[in-house]
C-alpha cells in the first residue's frame, strides 16, 4: 500500500498508524501541534477528516471558552495536496480590571483543491475578561464555532460561570457542554461535583475486537481524564475521535490527594495536586485549582482552566486524516 508524504514544514512530526481502524480505514495522520503543514495523497480515493480547533484562555478563576469539531469526507487523486493550519490554545491571563480578555485560540483551517473554493475552518474560542473590582464580565467568553463545507459540525461552549469547570470542545456526538460544579465537563455532559464528567461511554474492555496494533483496556468505572492520552504510555490508543472517552480534569485544592467522585454522566479523573490526572488530554475540560504556582491547561479544544492566579491555557487544535479506505 501506499503511503502518505511526510507533512512540511513539521513543527513536530506527525504521528502515524496502520489499522484497519474502527472506521474502515487503514492509515491515520495526526497533525498536532500549532503551524502550517501540507498533506500530499499518495493514494487515489476517499479520506475522512476530524478536527478540534483552539479553546481560550482563561481569566484568572473565570474558565475559557471550548472549540467546535468538525468533520468532513473528501476524494483525492494521487497528488493532491492539502494544507492545514493548526492553531494554538489562547493564553490565560491573571485576574485584573483591565477589560483585556484572555487571549482566543488560534483559527485552525484546511484547505486545498479537494476541497474546492471555501476552506474548512475551525474558528478558535474567544476568551473571557473578568473584573475584579466590579464582579462581572466585561467581556463574554464565545464558542468556537465552524465554516465552510463540513459534512458534520458542533461549536463549543462557554463556561457556566467564575470558580467553575471549564468546558468540553464540540465532538462527533453534539455541541460541548459547561460544567455546574469545579470538575471539567466531558463529551458526555458536564460535571455537578469536584470530579471531571466522563464522556458518552465506558472504555473498551479487553474482551472486546480491538484492531491489531491497538490497545484497549478497562478500568472499571473510574474513567481517567488521561483515557486518550497522545503520548503517556498509560494511553488507550483507539482510532478515530468517535472512540474516545474524553473526560473532564479534576478539582485539585492544593495538598489534595483524594480519589475522584462520580459526576455527571460518569466518573472523572483522579488525581493529588501534582497528577498529570488533573490535566485533561482530548476534548475535555481541565476543572478549577486554587493553586497559584501552576495553572492547568485544557485538553485538545477545551477551554482554559480557571485559576486563583494566572488563567489556564486553552486547549490547542488536532487534525485527524484517515486514509487508505477498506475494499
Amino acid at each position: 500500500m501506499g503511503r502518505n508524504a511526510p507533512l512540511a514544514p513539521a513543527p513536530r512530526a506527525p504521528e502515524r498508524a496502520n489499522g484497519p481502524g474502527s472506521n474502515g480505514y487503514f492509515r491515520r495522520d495526526i497533525i498536532r501541534r500549532p503551524g502550517t503543514y501540507t498533506w500530499k495523497a499518495e493514494k487515489a480515493g476517499k479520506i475522512k477528516i476530524q478536527g478540534l480547533g483552539a479553546g481560550s484562555g482563561a481569566d484568572g478563576d473565570y474558565p475559557g471558552a471550548s472549540a467546535a469539531f468538525g468533520e468532513k469526507t473528501l476524494t483525492v487523486a494521487i497528488g493532491d495536496t492539502l494544507t492545514i493550519v493548526i492553531g494554538d490554545g489562547g493564553a490565560g491571563k491573571s485576574p485584573d480590571n483591565s477589560g483585556v480578555r484572555a487571549s482566543a485560540g488560534g483559527s485552525t483551517s484546511i484547505s486545498g483543491t479537494p476541497v474546492g473554493g471555501s476552506p474548512l475552518v475551525l474558528v478558535g474560542a474567544q476568551g473571557p475578561a473578568w473584573s475584579t473590582v466590579s464582579s462581572v464580565l466585561t467581556s463574554n467568553p464565545v464558542a468556537g464555532t465552524a465554516t465552510g463545507p463540513w459534512d458534520k459540525s458542533f461549536p463549543g461552549a462557554v463556561p457556566a460561570g467564575r470558580g467553575r469547570g471549564s468546558p468540553s470542545s464540540g465532538s462527533p456526538f453534539g455541541p460541548g457542554y459547561n460544567s455546574g460544579g469545579a470538575g471539567g465537563a466531558g463529551w458526555g455532559g458536564g460535571s455537578d461535583s469536584i470530579a471531571g464528567a466522563s464522556s458518552h461511554h465506558p472504555l473498551p474492555s479487553s474482551s472486546q475486537n480491538v484492531p491489531p496494533g491497538l490497545t484497549a483496556i478497562s478500568i472499571g468505572n473510574v474513567l481517567s481524564s488521561t483515557s486518550f492520552n497522545l503520548t503517556s504510555p498509560r494511553s488507550v490508543k483507539l482510532w478515530d475521535l468517535a472512540d474516545a472517552d474524553s473526560a473532564g480534569g479534576e478539582y485539585l485544592s492544593a495538598g489534595s490527594n483524594a480519589a475522584a467522585l462520580p459526576a455527571g454522566p460518569g466518573a472523572g479523573g483522579a488525581g493529588g495536586s501534582n497528577s498529570p490526572a488533573s490535566i485533561s488530554v482530548l476534548g475535555g475540560g481541565t476543572g478549577y485549582t486554587n493553586m497559584t504556582a501552576r495553572p492547568h491547561d485544557s485538553g485538545y479544544g477545551a477551554g482554559g482552566g480557571a485559576s486563583g492566579g494566572q488563567g489556564g491555557k486553552g486547549g490547542e487544535a488536532i487534525v485527524f486524516i484517515f486514509w487508505d479506505e477498506a475494499a
